[in-house]
């Protein structure tokens, strides 16, 4: 009978250690997956304001060629 009891708690605490890691895992998982996210929407941003430079470049030369022809 106290076989039994002390097995009980056993499994208790077997079941609770790996609910809990469990939760410490996916809370690291998901903060991985927020850092991912954020890295990659700073990559989006760069690389948009490099081609948005790279467009007011050329419309400041393309202007500059209009103008010497006008």
């Amino acid at each position: 009978m106290v076989e039994l009891i002390i097995l009980g708690f056993l499994f208790i605490f077997i079941g609770l250690n790996l609910y809990f890691y469990s939760k410490y895992k996916l809370s690291k998982l998901e903060e991985r997956q927020k850092d991912k996210t954020q890295n990659a929407k700073n990559l989006i941003d760069r690389i948009l304001r490099t081609r948005i430079e790279e467009e007011k470049k050329s419309i400041k030369r393309v202007d500059a060629q209009v103008r010497r022809y006008l």
